[in-house]
Order: structure tokens, then sequence, then C-alpha cells
């Protein structure tokens, strides 16, 4: 087979989320499948070693405010995989070509969760209008004939809102990367790096509104009032929400008690698990959680956001659900985890028992197998 896969989502310099992703699934297929043609294609030249271990299809596109997106998906990208004849194309981490010439070329669209159409005030209104309008165009014109999704509850999600046959969607879970694992250091020496001077409870993700950050940091605000002394340590890329929350946090008075740290090298970021008392994660919907999973991994306590996406990642004794919109009920689970002991080592055992589920070999497995299915079934 000559697959085809859209990589420009791992591109960017600060890899979240569908960049992270797009890594490590076209790293492990790379690894895994000797037999089959991958070219990987994108729009802006770019280091990444894996572009050096296999062909690469470069694809210039303008720079057009507004209308870049419809001219590079409509019109540039699919005459330009018309010439190369793929058997299979795979947009990973973005939204792929929109329209399709007569070939007999599969094109797959992973969508990691449909959170821009039920949460639509948490995106901006170019990924809205992306998902509510062109990739039902797309479905209509057979443009896309499958879909990849990292859960079940997502794939519920793409056939209720897409109105498509379960058939065409496949789930294959996120990874984890083999550095997120328990460590032996000096937590103390560590903390210091990005001044923390105490205990301190631990975010890792974009500061965007779905997130539910203010939540978090209203609930931590209690958990001081009743005389903690934790920090609340935010980590992750500053996105759109970021200044009201900062702004928040100078309300509350927490400037003292509230880290955010920005993003932070990928080699730092088992060690912030591990030193942390607990690891808390409250957004209203969610496709998957990484950062759920390297907190497991790392012997790191989890408190999330009782939704069916985190009772599929997580198991009941892994894990302590909240519900993310009662403030006073995430505060107690904070309490909870910090002063019993006995709790605290229940979970890291759990957890440490079920991340073993997640692996990114088993994502390029299933992956590679979906490919084989669609084209020779």
């Amino acid at each position: 087979m000559k697959i085809g896969l859209i990589t420009d989502a791992m591109d960017e310099k600060i890899k979240v989320g569908a960049g992270n992703f797009t890594y490590n699934l076209v790293k492990n297929l790379l690894e895994l499948d000797k037999k089959n043609e991958y070219i990987l294609i994108h729009y802006k030249k770019s280091n990444i070693d894996l572009y050096k271990k296999t062909k690469e299809l470069l694809i210039s596109c303008p720079e057009i405010p507004y209308i870049n997106f419809l001219i590079k998906n409509f019109l540039i990208v699919p005459s330009r995989i018309k010439k190369e004849n793929f058997d299979i194309i795979h947009s990973v981490g973005s939204i792929g070509p929109l329209t399709k010439n007569k070939q007999k070329t599969k094109i797959i669209q992973t969508i990691f969760d449909l959170v821009p159409l039920k949460y639509p005030k948490t995106h901006p209104w170019s990924t809205r209008i992306a998902n509510k309008f062109f990739i039902p165009f797309s479905i209509k014109k057979k443009a896309i004939d499958y879909f990849i999704t990292i859960s079940k509850s997502s794939k519920q999600d793409i056939i209720d809102y897409y109105k498509i046959s379960g058939d065409k969607i496949k789930i294959t879970y996120p990874g984890l990367n083999k550095g997120y694992k328990q460590l032996k250091f000096n937590t103390n020496s560590f903390k210091k790096k990005y001044g923390i001077t105490s205990g301190y409870i631990l975010y890792v993700g974009m500061s965007e509104p779905k997130e539910n950050i203010s939540n978090l940091i209203k609930a931590f605000y209690l958990l001081i009032k009743k005389g903690y002394n934790e920090s609340l340590v935010i980590v992750g890329k500053r996105g759109w929400d970021y200044k009201n929350l900062i702004k928040l946090v100078k309300k509350l008075k927490l400037q003292e008690k509230v880290i955010f740290t920005g993003y932070i090298p990928d080699k730092d970021l088992p060690l912030l698990y591990n030193a942390a008392d607990l690891f808390v994660s409250i957004p209203f919907h969610d496709g998957w959680s990484l950062p759920i999973c390297e907190s497991m991994a790392c012997g790191c306590p989890v408190i999330a956001s009782d939704i069916k996406v985190f009772r599929e990642i997580t198991d009941s004794n892994s894990w302590i659900g909240v519900n993310p919109n009662n403030i006073n009920e995430i505060t107690i689970a904070m309490e909870k985890v910090l002063r019993e002991p006995i709790l605290k080592q229940k979970l890291i055992k759990n957890g440490l028992k079920r991340v073993k589920l997640f692996d990114w070999k088993k994502t390029a497995k299933e992956t590679l197998s979906f490919y084989e299915k669609i084209m020779y079934d």
C-alpha cells in the first residue's frame, strides 16, 4: 500500500494533544511496518527526525487570512494528492482534504473529540465552523470514507452528530511514552527549579475554557482557606483563557500559591508528576487525557471529572471522579487524598496497574490493521 499521512500537527514547536499523538503514531508505524510505503504530507519545512526516515510531500499553500483553510483543504491538497496515486490518505492531527477527486484512494480522518460542537463557546470560531459545516459536507460528498477516534465516548459522538455507521469508525487508544514512570531523585532540588517551595497539586494542559481551570483555582482557594499549605502548579502552553485565569488568581489573592510554568521540556514532565502530591483535571468534556495516563504511570494519584471518557481510561479503584461544576466536591476530594495516606497509596497502586493498557506500539498495530481491513476486505 502507498499510504499518505497528513502530519502538519506534529510540526508545531510545542507538541500538545494532536501534535503529540501524530508524532508517536507515525514513529511507531514506521518502526512496525517495513512492507508498505509511507509518505508524510505537510505544508512547512520541518527538521523533525521522522521526515528523514521516510519520504515527505511538502505542499505549498498560500497564507491568506480567513480563506486559507478553504483554499488548502478544498482545492490545493486534493489536487496535489491526486497526482501521487495513494491507496490511503490518513489525516492524523488536523482536518484533511475536504473534496475528493474521482479515484480509489480511501481517505481517513482522525477526530479526537467533538468538544467544538458540544461546547462551542470553548473553541475559536474557525474550529467550530470546520467541525459543524465542512466535515458534514465532506461526508455527504464522500470525501471522507472512514474515521479514527480515540475513545468509545468520541465514537458515539461522531455517530450521533454526523449520522454515520459505527462500522466506519475505528477506536485506537493513545499510548504512553516510556519516560513516564516512577523515578527516584532529589525532589526538593527539582522543585526549586520551578519556584515550588511546598507540596503541590498539579494540572497539565492548555489554559482553555473547556479545561475548566477556573473551577480548579476556586476549589484550591477553598482548600487553602481550610489551612492547607499546598501550591497549585499549572503546567502547559498558555491558551486563550490564560489572561482570565491570571485575573482570577489576583482576585482571590493567590499569587504566592498558584504557579503558571508555561510549557516545560518533555524531560521535566515525568519529574513534575513524580514530585506532585496529586493531579487534578476537571474539564467539562474531553476525547482523552494523556496527562491522566502520565500521572498514573508516575505514581501520582488522580482526581478528575466524572465523565464517560475518563471512566474509560481509569477504573473505579485508580482515581476519584468529581462533578466539574461542583467546587466544594472538588475541594473535598483533594483534601481527602492529602490527609488519607492509605487512600493515596491505593490510588497509586491501582493507577500503575491500569496504565499498562496504553501503549503506542499497540496504537500503531491497530491503525495498520484498520488500513489493511479497508483496503482488502
